[in-house]
């Protein structure tokens, strides 16, 4: 059995109350971009139980709540992916374009893909490939990978004059001369699943 409530510092919290728990359970999941507490307690204790945990945890949750990777799931229903895959194409496409003749890259196509190891990659055919999960990142890190991948148009590897290119482009659009660093340290929050 589960509950639903809304809590004023955590938002949603999930109750579920579970026939081999012993003990009243806390974490914290992270489903595209969405944050939840989840409560698992023994059938035999009271929802009201439960949310007294949370009250007597709040620094934990807190703290954790920072931390926590941010998981990105995407539905295994094929018609669901594939509603996924046209907006997807539709955002970045446009996105790609417009980085595209902003900074004055040419490229054949664009794929979109359903990868679990990247988040995109550019061919020696001069195709860029971009992962569907895409659409889920903070517009500024979809921004980078774009931009990361049309740097490789111009070097196929990572070699010091492909970082000092990107970093040179990151920097005008951004207007922060470090934001590759600071981009690589948040992707790294991020999980593909």
């Amino acid at each position: 059995m589960q509950k639903e409530v809304v809590h004023p510092d955590f938002g949603e919290i999930v109750l579920q109350k579970k026939r081999t728990n012993k003990n009243i359970r806390i974490s914290i999941r992270t489903f595209n971009t969405v944050k939840k507490v989840y409560v698992s307690i023994p059938w035999y204790v009271s929802y009201k139980n439960g949310l007294q945990a949370v009250e007597k945890n709040t620094d934990w949750i807190q703290k954790n709540l920072s931390k926590v990777s941010k998981y990105i799931y995407l539905p295994l229903d094929k018609k669901e992916l594939e509603e996924i895959r046209k907006k997807a194409r539709i955002i970045l496409e446009k996105k790609l374009d417009n980085l595209a003749n902003r900074y004055y890259f040419s490229y054949n196509k664009l794929k979109i893909k359903n990868n679990r190891s990247n988040w995109g990659s550019c061919s020696v055919q001069e195709n860029i490939n971009l992962n569907i999960r895409l659409i889920y990142l903070p517009e500024d890190l979809m921004d980078y990978i774009i931009l990361h991948e049309l740097v490789h148009l111009h070097h196929m590897n990572h070699s010091s004059s492909f970082h000092k290119e990107l970093n040179s482009i990151l920097e005008k659009h951004t207007g922060d001369k470090n934001f590759e660093k600071k981009a690589i340290k948040r992707m790294h929050s991020y999980k593909i699943s």
